[in-house]
């Protein structure tokens, strides 16, 4: 197989080298041509040669190659080395680098679900989830001046043990907002300190929050949570930064077309927040959506 390896030597703990990894690939005989993650940004069309786009990095690299291959034919791959990988665990590749790429040759493809948001200040693509309230604004505060470097040393000292350990922290002053929803035709207003839209199991470091989303059904899954739901919202972020993979007993929605009325809100999606959106005194519309199968992926056959 003909591979085009985009490498970010910065993800994550692993001391992945880029020599190491396509020496692997080329051992298990692969032809391939490396480089740095900027400089395929700045020419995604140089890979239309070849057979596959490999990412070796954690989400936020895999989602800036994804979306730079939207409209092209030619599959991603993912090696994951980032924090939380919820890209990679939604495909079935939380496994050691060197065991994918061993297995790289029994791949098969599959379409991968690209969601939309847009509004008023333009429009972004999402892999994982897109959402506003308490996530929203947790992302907004580490993005903070003076917070932001704090809490990216300290994420990568500790990765996901960080958010287990602040997330309770902010949770227990929130209180939950009023939306306006409208889910395919159907009004489902109401009070919710967390409105989640999300196209893989995961967001950021709510795993497993929608454990029966597929990214390849042509759909989105919504999580609304109120005040009900915080406590056991931080019950379960509580025993995670305990070592106890608590899962998330919320009920989802499955769906294919939102309209959220906020004002002055942090909307999120993935990892990045929109800060743009709380420039806006009036109400404004978000219309979120799903392109089915916008991507091509190549995984194990169990995954998807």
């Amino acid at each position: 197989m003909r591979i085009r390896l985009v490498h970010n030597p910065g993800a994550g703990s692993e001391d992945h080298r880029q020599e190491e990894i396509v020496h692997w690939l080329r051992q298990a005989g692969h032809q391939v041509r490396a480089g740095l993650v900027g400089e395929f940004l700045r020419a995604p069309s140089s890979s239309r040669d070849a057979d596959l786009v490999l990412v070796a990095g954690g989400d936020g690299t895999v989602r800036k190659v994804a979306l730079a291959l939207l409209g092209q034919e030619i599959p991603l791959g993912i090696l994951p080395l980032g924090t939380a990988n919820n890209l990679a665990r939604s495909l079935g590749l939380d496994q050691p680098v060197r065991a994918l790429i061993q297995g790289l040759a029994s791949f098969v493809r599959r379409g991968f679900d690209v969601g939309v948001a847009s509004g008023p200040w333009g429009e972004r693509f999402f892999l994982e989830g897109f959402g506003v309230g308490f996530f929203s604004d947790y992302l907004a505060a580490l993005n903070q001046p003076g917070i932001a470097q704090w809490a990216e040393d300290l994420r990568e000292e500790q990765g996901m043990l960080r958010d287990y350990i602040f997330l309770p922290q902010l949770l227990a002053g929130y209180a939950s907002r009023g939306w306006e929803l409208c889910v395919d035709g159907a009004a489902l207003s109401g009070d919710y300190f967390l409105v989640e839209t999300l196209n893989t199991t995961s967001v950021g470091p709510f795993d497993g929050l929608a454990g029966r989303a597929d990214a390849g059904d042509g759909s989105l899954d919504l999580v609304t949570l109120g005040d009900g739901e915080i406590q056991t919202f931080c019950d379960v972020l509580t025993s995670r930064a305990e070592g106890d993979a608590q899962p998330f007993p919320f009920p989802v929605r499955r769906f294919r077309e939102l309209e959220l009325r906020c004002r002055d809100e942090y909307l999120h999606f993935d990892g990045d927040f929109w800060p743009d959106a709380r420039a806006h005194a009036e109400p404004s519309v978000v219309w979120v959506s799903v392109r089915p199968s916008a991507l091509t992926v190549l995984c194990p056959q169990i995954g998807i």
